[in-house]
């Protein structure tokens, strides 16, 4: 097939095009991230998907007409699209009648949490499209899966991302360990160098993969990031579920309001109501919006991809900064191994990424019948 892909995040697109190309389909793309220099990828020109005009105008309709009356005679001869971030922007091909893969890395109510008319709007929509057989739901963690079926009320497909496209594998040289999220943390170990004093320049994959091992602390349910460092097998260490609950707890600077619909801007959407907006069966869960009960958030958290250990099995959990420090220093009892890990790492992704891809035939397999 023909497939064409648009989207906010440069690595959500690249993963789809290193697995479609294998699998034999020509990918197109236009990637309006700010980080596609990272792989070289050109900027688009069209004004309208721009991150400053879509976020703030988006909700005009007549701005939909305008992406048809732009953009139709050239995305016409495509079999199919796939929206990635945002999930709003299956609006934007409501027209075209062709069918849509969204594969969700983030909430699928991003860019709409501050107008909840709007939010079920756009659910209502989704339901209709996939009733159709014109929308195929897919998101890349748990948490995105089960949030995206609660939402939208119709099923959603947990098809994990593969980030293969660093063409990197562990391949230690080095005793660093290095701590990804930008901006250091309190009371980190010394010995845990700053991505900066490490890789300076950001994202050099070769540097990288050379690495002992990295610490991160997840900036939300889903990061690409960990699919990346996964699929190099490297050793990872990041937070356990209590621990992110008691940063939580303690308005850490933890990064899981993510998990919880607010996030997008906290000083713009600060006014929202602790809770999800309108009336919705939350299907046996407690509500992923209450972002002011704990037990909530405990539960929500469970599903985000560095504590799946069904999909990601062997990410090093830390149960505080000083166990941090004992799993990384050598002759502590509870001193990790990393090269046992990367390689138990490797034995998980000999099965895992052929499932991805197995995952990916069979839903194109379906979107291939419905074009």
């Amino acid at each position: 097939m023909k497939l064409f892909s648009f989207g906010l995040h440069y690595s959500c697109i690249a993963d789809l095009r290193t697995i479609f190309t294998k699998l034999g389909h020509q990918h197109d793309f236009e990637s309006y991230s700010g980080h596609n220099w990272i792989l070289n990828y050109p900027t688009p020109g069209y004004q309208l998907l721009q991150m400053d005009r879509w976020l703030t105008e988006f909700e005009k309709r007549e701005l939909w007409n305008q992406f048809w009356e732009d953009r139709h005679s050239q995305l016409d001869q495509y079999d199919a699209f796939i929206v990635t971030y945002p999930f709003l922007w299956t609006w934007l091909l409501k027209k075209f009648n062709k069918p849509i893969i969204a594969h969700i890395p983030i909430r699928c109510d991003y860019g709409l949490t501050h107008k909840p008319e709007e939010w079920q709007h756009l659910n209502e929509y989704a339901r209709q499209r996939v009733d159709e057989g014109k929308l195929f739901l897919a998101a890349n963690s748990m948490h995105d899966k089960l949030y995206a079926e609660i939402m939208v009320g119709r099923p959603c497909e947990h098809i994990p991302s593969l980030c293969e496209y660093t063409n990197m594998q562990y391949n230690p040289g080095a005793q660093t360990y290095a701590f990804y999220l930008r901006n250091g943390w309190p009371g980190l170990p010394s010995h845990i160098k700053p991505r900066e004093q490490v890789f300076p320049n950001m994202y050099p994959f070769a540097i990288l993969s050379n690495v002992k091992g990295i610490v991160h602390i997840p900036y939300a349910t889903s990061s690409m990031s960990v699919f990346e460092f996964y699929t190099m097998n490297m050793p990872t260490f990041m937070p356990s579920l209590d621990l992110c609950c008691q940063w939580y707890q303690n308005n850490a600077k933890s990064a899981q309001e993510p998990v919880l619909w607010h996030w997008c801007n906290t000083k713009l959407f600060s006014h929202l109501p602790p809770q999800t907006p309108f009336q919705i069966d939350f299907k046996g869960h407690p509500d992923p919006n209450a972002r002011n009960d704990i037990n909530a958030f405990r539960h929500w958290i469970q599903y985000c991809d560095h504590l799946d250990k069904t999909n990601m099995p062997h990410i090093q959990q830390f149960g505080s900064l000083e166990e941090l420090s004992q799993m990384t220093t050598p002759g502590n009892p509870k001193y990790v191994d990393c090269a046992a890990v990367s390689q138990r790492m490797r034995e998980h992704n000999a099965k895992r990424i052929p499932a991805v891809y197995e995952q990916w035939k069979t839903l194109l397999a379906k979107v291939q019948a419905a074009k």
